[in-house]
């Protein structure tokens, strides 16, 4: 996906059953989460470089896909990563879903709360440590 984006592939039925096959293979489970992160930036990074046709052009690029696929894959991302939320200890990884989440203005919504409450866990442990490393010192 990440070539056929640089390539700026403009298939539109390409991107649909690429994108459909991706949220099939998330349900069935198995993602590592770095993979789930790196596909909603893919993803929704494809969908703002958006630019603007001139007079008379035709839009060639971001391809024409119904309305909501993208966030319907940001959720499989969402719900397939929250149980697993206890075993992400990449910030990056956390990060990397967060910016998909807020590209598509879903980080307020309740699947995304993993991010938040995992992330806080990761800093919160970092920040002890650190504190017992000044202590030590």
């Amino acid at each position: 996906l990440e070539a056929a984006i640089e390539l700026q592939h403009n298939c539109d039925q390409f991107w649909l059953h690429a994108l459909q096959s991706c949220g099939r293979s998330l349900e069935r489970g198995g993602w590592d989460p770095k993979y789930m992160g790196q596909l909603g930036l893919l993803v929704m990074g494809m969908r703002s470089d958006m630019p603007t046709p001139g007079p008379g052009e035709m839009q060639r690029w971001p391809p024409k896909l119904p309305e909501g696929i993208e966030n319907s894959l940001l959720r499989s991302i969402a719900s397939c990563a929250s149980p697993k939320a206890e075993y992400i200890d990449d910030l990056r990884v956390l990060a990397d879903m967060a910016v998909a989440a807020r590209m598509a203005g879903m980080h307020d919504a309740t699947e995304f709360r993993f991010i938040h409450q995992r992330a806080l866990a990761l800093t919160g442990g970092l920040q002890q440590h650190q504190q017992q490393q000044r202590q030590q010192q």
